[in-house]
């Protein structure tokens, strides 16, 4: 791959999550794997259609196909230090698969999430158990798709059309071949998407500890915004200052050149346009680099 232009940035990160605890810390006397299979499907008369993931811990990987069926794959992993403490988990924690109006809903539940719906998990010392939920679903490509997990797990998208929504806390997020908008967040894990066709609406993509890594397809028009404290832009489009009309219209701004290679500098804002401008896609790290590749193909 041809070298990057660099976008040097000067900037202030001025929100960050803390990360939960990663890894069990914990010793497990006793182990027990289950798999299944369900299917659901939608109302060929729905115009809208989607599917919400809400994982605790365990990878969910979704891909798009041709179909009408949604099909999900699970294989669940329980460790627990003694054989009472295996029938507890058996017992008080399940995965729970609903049809609700255009949506199917999968979550873990279980004595850690509240009626609001909301995790507040004590970690396996308390319970004496973890469950592990590795989820792979295929959707019919339109999918509108909405995933979270937070440990022992990655995110993975492919081949769908629909609006996105990715969050993880200690793991990768991975789009490949999508052609909707949407966003992705993970707090120790880098952020890989690449476009089949470039977004149309807007688009975020964060990471507190990992670079973000974003293939688009050569005919990008959109507003690029970037955010960070320790890393750094390379970008593989050129790009121009964003036009006094915009929302930095009062902020100086210095394009210069150095070697050969354009740089693009702002005080106090990092905002620049791709080809003709278009939807705002904004980047976000921490400690990570942010990679904006042109690329002709997908594979």
């Amino acid at each position: 791959m041809r070298p990057f232009k660099t976008i040097p940035l000067i900037c202030l990160l001025t929100t960050c999550l803390s990360p939960l605890c990663s890894g069990h810390d914990c010793s497990f006397e006793h182990d027990e794997t289950i798999s299944f299979t369900k299917e659901f499907t939608f109302d060929p008369n729905l115009k809208h259609r989607e599917i919400v993931v809400d994982n605790i811990s365990g990878s969910i990987d979704v891909e798009g196909y041709d179909g009408e069926i949604v099909k999900l794959e699970v294989k669940r992993l329980i460790l627990a230090r003694s054989e009472s403490r295996l029938a507890v988990a058996q017992k008080e924690v399940w995965l729970d698969t609903r049809e609700d109006g255009d949506a199917v809903i999968i979550s873990v539940e279980g004595p850690f999430r509240g009626d609001s719906g909301k995790v507040n998990y004590r970690g396996c010392r308390y319970y004496g158990y973890t469950n592990q939920f590795d989820m792979r679903i295929l959707v019919p490509k339109d999918t509108e798709i909405y995933l979270s997990t937070v440990n022992d797990g990655d995110l993975s998208i492919q081949g769908t059309s629909g609006k996105f929504d990715l969050k993880n806390v200690n793991g990768s997020i991975s789009a490949k071949n999508v052609t909707g908008s949407g966003n992705a967040s993970t707090i120790n894990g880098p952020v890989s998407i690449s476009f089949l066709n470039n977004p149309e609406d807007n688009c975020h993509f964060h990471s507190i500890n990992g670079h973000i890594d974003i293939a688009f397809r050569p005919s990008l028009n959109a507003d690029l915004f970037f955010k960070t404290m320790n890393g750094e832009v390379y970008s593989d489009f050129e790009v121009s200052g964003i036009p006094p009309s915009s929302a930095f219209a009062n902020k100086k701004k210095d394009n210069h050149a150095i070697d050969g290679v354009r740089t693009y500098r702002g005080q106090d804002s990092n905002g620049v346009r791709a080809g003709k401008g278009g939807p705002r896609i904004s980047f976000e790290t921490l400690n990570g680099n942010m990679i904006i590749k042109k690329v002709d193909t997908v594979n």
